[in-house]
């Protein structure tokens, strides 16, 4: 049972292609052992939900009401497609895809839908 049993170069001993010592094979069951007991006490902490980090970070209020951006005053367009993700075909399927486009502006203070 010896993990570091090194393997003799061209030759064998007693039909042994590699040599196993006693030492060797100690070491590979306290690693085993070691290996096994952190394992079974990492399995005990995730099915007991022992010490759970959930991290939430949420800002209130990111941007001011002056950090508006408005695309009429940069002449702003934008365009998209639907491709597929391996042959790079257009899926412009209408029963499938629905365009929706809406120009929103404001005259004297007051929102209007064009």
């Amino acid at each position: 049972m010896d993990m570091f049993g090194a393997p003799l170069p061209t030759f064998n001993v007693r039909g042994e292609e590699s040599v196993r010592t006693y030492t060797g094979g100690f070491v590979s069951i306290i690693i085993i052992y070691v290996a096994f007991l952190f394992a079974s006490l990492k399995l005990q902490h995730l099915m007991s939900k022992h010490n759970p980090s959930v991290n939430i970070f949420k800002e209130e209020d990111a941007f001011d009401a002056d950090d508006v951006w408005s695309g009429d005053e940069q002449d702003f367009f934008m365009a998209f497609a639907v491709a597929d993700f391996v042959t790079g075909e257009l899926k412009n399927d209408p029963r499938f895809v629905k365009y929706n486009a809406e120009y929103i502006h404001r005259v004297d203070g007051n929102n209007t839908l064009s």
